[in-house]
């Protein structure tokens, strides 16, 4: 038996993650309520990055983040493409530079990850599908305030539902999200790699427990 096992191990690589999924509906009256709130530990200006792919304050971001690429040229390479995803970067800015940033996909169904397919086509739905704050500027409620931006945007688009996931060791992400939202659920994924070739991913049922509430409230993105 012990022989099969390290057969297997050898053949296929394994690998278990788990995540939170987030939802939260878009209702206009509480968004505009806490439109013009801002950082009180900080001076920071939100908006959207019109042209990622030459935006050298983002390239920059990305980099540091270790997102879209590790050099500047790739980095641009990929930025370039999220313009035919129809995604979306939100940044604040402190001091001419960008010091969180929050990408938003309004594209099309094919592009959302397998575990986002079911909460995302109930309703109308927008994703976040990454986020970053820089190491030096956390405990300010960045990720907070930017959560705010994105449903804001997601609103004036016409969705009724933001859906957002964030893995079960990012603490910090978690209890951000759990103050932002209404509902969530603990996802499994298991993906098996044959080296060489596609990974495949696969969804335990268990994934189909209901939705928990977050209790949110009223004053959910304030400190």
């Amino acid at each position: 038996m012990r022989a099969v096992r390290n057969l297997l191990r050898r053949a296929f690589r394994f690998d278990l993650d788990a995540y939170f999924l987030f939802s939260d509906s878009l209702e206009s009256g509480l968004l505009e309520q806490y439109s013009h709130v801002y950082p009180k530990t900080l001076t920071v200006d939100f908006y959207i990055v019109e042209k990622p792919a030459e935006d050298l304050l983002l390239v920059n971001l990305c980099k540091e983040g270790g997102y879209f690429g590790s050099t500047g040229q790739v980095v641009r390479k990929n930025l370039a493409l999220t313009s035919g995803r129809a995604d979306r970067c939100i940044v604040a800015k402190h001091e001419n530079q960008y010091v969180a940033m929050s990408w938003v996909a309004l594209g099309r169904n094919t592009e959302w990850p397998s575990f986002a397919q079911v909460p995302l086509t109930e309703k109308s739905s927008g994703l976040l599908h990454l986020s970053y704050v820089k190491p030096e500027y956390r405990g300010h409620c960045l990720q907070r305030f930017l959560d705010l931006q994105r449903k804001s945007l997601l609103a004036e688009q016409g969705f009724e539902q933001s859906v957002s996931f964030v893995g079960v060791n990012n603490l910090s992400s978690v209890r951000n999200s759990m103050a932002c939202n209404e509902s969530f659920k603990l996802m499994y994924h298991l993906s098996v790699e044959v080296p060489g070739l596609k990974k495949i991913n696969f969804f335990p049922k268990w994934n189909r427990e209901s939705w928990k509430s977050c209790r949110a409230h009223a004053n959910r993105w304030m400190p």
